[in-house]
């Protein structure tokens, strides 16, 4: 082998362990070369500049980018400054760093780097708070990705696209997103970033108020394992903490707490630290020991005084609330909402107290102003503000309802747990004055009409409420998810535990959605929901449980008929269309897209591309033994298998074989026993060289069809693995 093609191959074993993230073995084979053999090759030069930025040696690395630079390939020298607009981020100098980024990003689109490129850049605009270029780029990353069937950093890309959106002000399409991203991660086993994941979805879920949901989600954190990563389980502690706080909780809250203790001398972060710190405070100070709360802040600023960080300065501020509140000069406290995280609007409220108590009568209102601006912008979310919403009432009452816009005041106030507050506000204003504002800006949780409709005494007052609804049901629209798990929206808004009334109200939703837009006879409803209760029993049952389901499925419906759930000589039907019911649309994008398979495939192409993308896991997967749930779920997953078959054959023809692959590696874990599914992934891997991965996936069919049903995988399956395998002997120089 000659000198160039020993180096080649160096350069190749560098990458792989680059790839493993193994940069001190690389940097350590590269730095065993004669200096001037690495200068002679640029590759091998900008792989050791890349190794050391890795390793924190960022002035050694800095040298070797800028002469990079100057290569006369246009590849080398845009990697050499992409390297070099990451070293400037490192150092904290974003703009800078962006502007060397965006300027490589033509020739990088050239290269199969260009996903992981979009990736840094998008790390770089959410430094500076570009959501929306974030999201740009994400999304492009995410296309590219698909192309190359990089399933890995197609994992990453969606994650980091859900951060985005729920920055954005968007919590349903997050909360979509950061599934899809746990379903990536979990199959390629990649355990950390799924618990990370698991993490942030129970976040978001925690701060629009679903907190029984983010519970959830928090709890098959650990039955998944993430306990057994000592950063991940110390974080899921705290983040059930804060959730047990938001929902008033505050025993739980204090037993996650004290064992999330016991593991802080190991957790090796400040931030952790610190959310510890602040939760502890809150925790302590609402249930009524603020001296407690004013030992534990205490101690850790002294252990922390030159760290800058959003929870530090949040917990200042809590510092400077306790000594106002222990009688204690608090002194001069600065603070602000401009790019707030949960810490920072979890204090806020108290922070406005100390102003008002100090008599910044004018401070007060600018802050209550800046407060309506980020909650406008959704860069607050209600949920942290919940907390002390007790302490942002009082300020606000204290200045006759001036400063924060009343709209947002409303909205605050409705979303808030104390329902003496709730009934203040309602009391204290008509529903002549609450509607027409409400109309200007309808966005705002469902169960706000169960609250108006108490107070709607007058024809008048009836007719602005359903003039309400009517914008209401525009502006946010309902969604019903039913794929991958169950939910429904109103535009960015669940809905909530009181208007669902009991729980049982949602197993009538799901008989219905099951049985959607076909009438059915009432003593079908009936022994199929109560079977063996006599029919007078159970038709009475009937009657309160549809009158529930209406107020969820159209809360502020007064004067007009039902749309969605009509009764109709004694047969009901529930109708719902595709911009409403996520397997609606499913299947029309499906019947869709078989129909044009044969004579207009790019039509087909979208319209299945779209199929697929709704279909985000089972029907009702909460439901596992209730007959008809089986059934559909089985009718949709076949469906599904259908359209990713159909999909995947588009996708090879047109030769982008890495989005086929993707396609085939979703369908194929959706349910490893097909073997429609495993031939054409087989096929497919072995065609690319991906025998070792071949055979895991030919493995894990074998398995679960043996676990299943008893049964062994088709032999023209291992045949196939064995032609390929002999071929390639046959072929071997």
């Amino acid at each position: 082998m000659g000198q160039e093609q020993e180096m080649e191959a160096l350069i190749e074993r560098v990458k792989a362990l680059f790839n493993r993230g193994a940069f001190a073995e690389g940097v350590r084979l590269l730095e065993g070369l004669p200096k001037e053999t690495v200068e002679a090759h640029e590759m091998a030069s900008l792989l050791l500049a890349m190794g050391r930025q890795m390793l924190g040696r960022l002035a050694e690395a800095e040298i070797a980018f800028r002469k990079l630079q100057k290569s006369r390939d246009p590849k080398i020298a845009a990697f050499a400054t992409w390297g070099l607009g990451n070293l400037f981020v490192q150092r904290g100098c974003f703009r800078d760093g962006l502007a060397l980024l965006e300027s490589v990003r033509d020739v990088i689109r050239t290269t199969g780097q260009y996903p992981a490129y979009l990736n840094t850049l998008a790390r770089v605009y959410f430094a500076l708070g570009k959501f929306d270029q974030a999201e740009a780029a994400l999304r492009e990353g995410i296309e590219a990705a698909k192309e190359r069937g990089d399933l890995h950093l197609l994992a990453a890309l969606t994650g980091n696209l859900a951060v985005a959106v729920d920055e954005l002000g968007r919590p349903p399409e997050a909360a979509l997103l950061y599934q899809d991203a746990l379903n990536l991660t979990r199959r390629l086993e990649m355990h950390s970033t799924w618990c990370l994941h698991l993490h942030n979805l129970a976040e978001l879920y925690a701060e629009i108020d679903s907190g029984e949901e983010a519970l959830r989600f928090l709890k098959m954190g650990e039955e998944k394992g993430c306990t057994t990563f000592p950063e991940v389980g110390l974080s899921i502690r705290l983040a059930r903490a804060h959730v047990y706080l938001l929902l008033g909780r505050l025993q739980e809250a204090e037993r996650e707490l004290q064992e999330a203790q016991d593991q802080l001398p190991d957790a090796g972060e400040m931030d952790r630290l610190l959310t510890h710190a602040l939760l502890t405070g809150v925790l302590s100070l609402k249930a009524g020991k603020p001296a407690t709360a004013l030992e534990t802040v205490s101690r850790t600023l002294a252990a922390l005084p030159t760290l800058e960080s959003e929870k530090r300065r949040a917990l200042e501020v809590l510092h400077h609330y306790l000594r106002y509140r222990l009688g204690r000069d608090p002194g001069p406290v600065t603070f602000s909402l401009d790019h707030p995280c949960s810490s920072e609007a979890l204090i806020f409220p108290l922070y406005l107290r100390l102003l008002e108590a100090q008599g910044e009568r004018q401070r007060v209102k600018d802050a209550l102003q800046n407060l309506t601006a980020c909650v406008q912008k959704g860069t607050v979310r209600w949920g942290s503000l919940s907390v002390f919403w007790d302490e942002l009432w009082t300020v606000w009452k204290a200045l006759g309802f001036q400063g924060l816009d009343l709209e947002i005041g409303v909205t605050l106030a409705l979303r808030s747990e104390n329902r003496r507050i709730l009934r203040d506000l309602v009391h204290t204003y008509p529903v002549q004055r609450l509607v027409p504002l409400l109309r200007r800006r309808p966005h705002f949780p469902p169960d706000l009409f169960l609250l108006l409709k108490k107070r709607a005494r007058t024809s008048t007052d009836r007719k602005l409420l359903q003039a309400l609804h009517e914008d209401y049901v525009q502006e946010n629209p309902l969604k019903i998810h039913t794929l991958g798990r169950f939910e429904v929206w109103f535009g960015r808004f669940p809905v909530p535990n009181p208007l669902w009334r009991r729980p049982f109200t949602q197993e009538v939703l799901k008989f219905f959605l099951v049985h959607r837009n076909r009438w059915l006879e009432r003593d079908l409803v009936l022994e199929a929901l109560w079977p063996g209760v006599s029919p007078e029993k159970s038709a009475n049952r009937l009657k309160v449980y549809l009158s529930y389901l209406r107020e969820v499925l159209e809360p502020g419906l007064v004067e007009a008929p039902p749309q969605r759930l009509i009764h109709q000589e004694g047969r009901y039907r529930l109708n719902l269309g595709p911009e409403e019911l996520d397997v609606e649309a499913f299947e029309h994008a499906a019947r869709e897209g078989q129909r044009f398979l044969e004579n207009a495939p790019d039509r087909a192409l979208v319209s299945l591309e779209r199929a697929f993308s709704l279909y985000r896991g089972d029907f009702l997967p909460e439901d596992l033994y209730r007959d008809d749930v089986v059934l559909e779920r089985e009718r949709l997953k076949e469906r599904y298998v259908q359209v990713a078959t159909a999909l995947a054959d588009l996708y090879t023809q047109k030769g982008e074989r890495g989005r086929a692959r993707f396609v085939l590696h979703t369908a194929f874990f959706s349910d490893p026993t097909r073997e429609d599914v495993v031939r054409r992934y087989l096929t497919l891997l072995l065609e690319q060289g991906d025998r070792a991965e071949a055979h895991r996936i030919f493995e894990l069919h074998r398995t679960a069809l043996r676990s299943r049903y008893d049964l062994s995988p088709n032999p023209q399956l291992e045949r196939l693995l064995k032609e390929n395998v002999s071929r390639k002997d046959r072929n071997a120089p």
